[in-house]
């Protein structure tokens, strides 16, 4: 029992929770095996200023950039566990598969809802380890 509340602890759940002043910052993508970057091989970087404007810059492999500016806010609904941050006005860039989409740029303005947890280390994480998320620089 001792050993599930030091891992509960060390992920942050219990003794070093998330809040809307830790998630301000930039963020760049991350593949489920921990590999930054896209799958294509591209990167992709997201900046949630104070001001609740959020920055996207997406550079494809195949030298293709894309840029968005959309508006991100911190969640604390009861009908989900944990914070979160909901961003409108941006690119969906990867599919269920975590594969980039062929057109995601006409995905710009979907809602997306990340939630906002820390890795064993410490490190601000949007978005879950089962799959690609975004690590705070």
């Amino acid at each position: 029992m001792a050993g599930l509340a030091i891992l509960i602890g060390l992920n942050g759940c219990i003794a070093w929770p998330v809040n809307k002043k830790d998630v301000i910052g930039i963020y760049q993508s991350v593949l489920q095996d921990g590999t930054p970057g896209l799958p294509d091989g591209g990167s992709e970087v997201l900046e949630l200023k104070p001001d609740g404007i959020c920055k996207q810059n997406i550079a494809l492999k195949d030298g293709r950039t894309f840029s968005a500016q959309g508006i991100w806010k911190w969640s604390c609904d009861k009908r989900y566990v944990g914070k979160r941050v909901v961003i409108t006005g941006i690119y969906y860039v990867l599919d269920e598969e975590d594969r980039v989409l062929p057109n995601f740029e006409k995905t710009k303005g979907m809602l997306q809802i990340f939630p906002a947890v820390r890795t064993l280390t410490g490190r601000v994480m949007l978005g879950s380890d089962e799959g690609s998320h975004y690590e705070k620089k």
